[in-house]
């Protein structure tokens, strides 16, 4: 069986802990912002994977329910706030459009440029994380549950570099309706990663 490779993977979790600060950072409309939250989850995951390189296996396995359950709270609760906001957002601009001058004014010049720059550094990010990944060992390619996390990942920045290509004057609106549906997808996978942390948190427990 192939050896994992652990620097590609080093590479990898090194890639990702770029990537989300660029998109936490970027003030280029809120979207890029729920992609960060929804990014944390694959840290997240990423880090468990490489945890055995820097404590032993028997500790993993104490330390992995809690970890998933207490980041993933922190995850969830990151993901109501953005969607919450997006949602006031796009209310907002929606009332403005009542009002043309004052809409034209507050909303119709989204930075698309700079957005789709971001957008592009964002998605070279997350291939080369990918390629990685592969690299550290092919093994990772069976795990279902990375693989849809990565593949979800890509998904939502296509989703949102598509959204920011509709007319300028509207890109306000959709960049909100990313942000909703991004929120979305990481509540509905935060959850998940919550469920299945319990019956770990049980067994380190001992209950």
């Amino acid at each position: 069986m192939t050896e994992f490779r652990k620097l590609p993977f080093v590479v990898a979790l090194g890639l990702l802990l770029v990537l989300v600060p660029v998109e936490a950072a970027s003030c280029y409309g809120i979207g890029l912002g729920a992609l960060a939250v929804f990014d944390l989850l694959l840290l997240m995951t990423a880090t468990l994977i490489g945890l055995p390189f820097v404590i032993s296996h028997a500790a993993v396995g104490r330390l992995q329910g809690a970890i998933t359950l207490l980041a993933s709270a922190g995850i969830l609760i990151l993901a109501f706030a953005v969607l919450g906001m997006a949602l006031v957002l796009l209310f907002k601009i929606l009332g403005a459009l009542y009002f043309p001058p004052a809409y034209f004014a507050l909303y119709a010049r989204f930075p698309v440029t700079q957005a789709t720059l971001t957008l592009s550094l964002i998605m070279l990010l997350k291939v080369a994380f990918t390629v990685c990944l592969v690299l550290a060992h092919e093994k990772l390619l069976t795990n279902t549950g990375l693989v849809i996390l990565v593949a979800t990942s890509l998904l939502l920045t296509i989703m949102l570099g598509f959204l920011h290509g509709m007319p300028r004057v509207f890109v306000s609106i959709t960049d909100c309706i990313g942000a909703i549906v991004i929120g979305i997808f990481t509540i509905i996978r935060a959850i998940g990663f919550i469920l299945a942390s319990l019956p770990a948190m049980k067994k380190a427990l001992g209950l």
